[in-house]
C-alpha cells in the first residue's frame, strides 16, 4: 500500500525531473521550484532530506543522478561552476575558463579545489559544498569556445588554443601554481593550431602572452 509520505515524495521527484528535461542543467535555485511551490525554500530542504538534491550554497543545488543517490555522490567544481553560470546567466554567457577549461580538456590531471568561470557582471568569489567558484569578468562572445557535455549541463569551454594563451597570460588565475600553468601550456602545445594561437593573440592585443607561448615552444623543440 503506497502511504501518503511515498506520493509526495515521488510528486518531489516529479517535478525536479521536469525540471530538469527544460533546462537540461543538473544545478537549479531555489527560485527554479517557485513555479511548482507555494515555499520553494521549504520544499528544496525537503527534497534535499530525501536525498534528490545535494546544496551547493544558499540558493543553490544539484539534482543528484538517479542512480547515485546512496549519499556519497558529489559532483565536480568545474561541473558545478558551469551549471550555476547556465542558470543564472545562460549557456551563452558564460564559459570554463583557465585551468578549469585545462582541466575539462584534460591537461590538468589533478583536481582543483577552485574553479574559473567567465560571466558577464562583475561577481564576488562563491564558496560551494564542492569547491570555490571563482568568476572572472568577461565577454564570452570575445573568447575562443567550444561546446562542451559534463554530467550536469551542456555550456561552453574555452578552445585549447584560447587556454594556451589564457594560462600564458594569468599564469596563477584560479590559485594553481606557475609550475602547473607551465606543464598545462606544455600539453596544450601538442595539440593546438599555433596560428590560430597568434590571430587570437593579435585580436585579443596579447603580445606578451604570444611571446611567453613562444619562449616555451622554442624550448622543448
Amino acid at each position: 500500500m503506497t502511504s501518503a509520505s511515498d506520493h509526495q515524495v515521488r510528486k518531489r521527484r516529479g517535478a525536479v525531473t521536469h525540471l530538469l528535461a527544460l533546462s537540461g542543467n543538473r544545478v537549479l535555485r531555489t527560485q527554479d521550484l517557485a513555479p511548482f511551490y507555494s515555499n520553494p525554500a521549504k520544499e528544496a530542504a525537503r527534497l534535499t532530506e530525501h536525498g534528490i538534491l545535494v546544496k551547493l550554497a544558499t540558493g543553490y543545488f544539484v539534482i543528484v543522478p538517479e542512480d547515485r543517490r546512496d549519499g556519497a555522490w558529489r559532483p565536480a567544481i568545474e561541473d558545478v561552476a558551469l551549471g550555476m553560470g547556465v542558470a543564472d546567466y545562460g549557456v551563452e554567457h558564460t564559459a570554463l575558463v583557465g585551468p578549469s577549461a585545462a582541466r575539462v580538456l584534460g591537461v590538468l590531471p589533478r583536481a582543483l579545489s577552485n574553479a574559473v568561470l567567465a560571466v558577464p557582471v562583475h561577481r564576488d568569489p562563491l564558496t560551494t559544498t564542492a569547491g570555490k567558484v571563482i568568476f572572472t569578468f568577461q565577454d564570452t562572445g570575445r573568447l575562443d569556445l567550444q561546446r562542451t557535455t559534463t554530467e550536469m549541463v551542456t555550456g561552453y569551454v574555452t578552445t585549447p588554443e584560447q587556454t594556451l594563451l589564457d594560462l600564458a597570460t594569468r599564469p596563477s588565475l584560479g590559485g594553481i601554481s606557475l609550475e602547473q600553468a607551465a606543464e598545462a601550456r606544455g600539453a596544450l602545445l601538442s595539440f593546438s593550431d599555433l596560428e590560430r594561437v597568434r590571430s587570437l593573440a593579435r585580436a585579443q592585443h596579447r603580445r606578451a602572452a604570444l611571446g611567453v607561448i613562444g619562449s616555451e615552444q622554442a624550448a622543448s623543440a
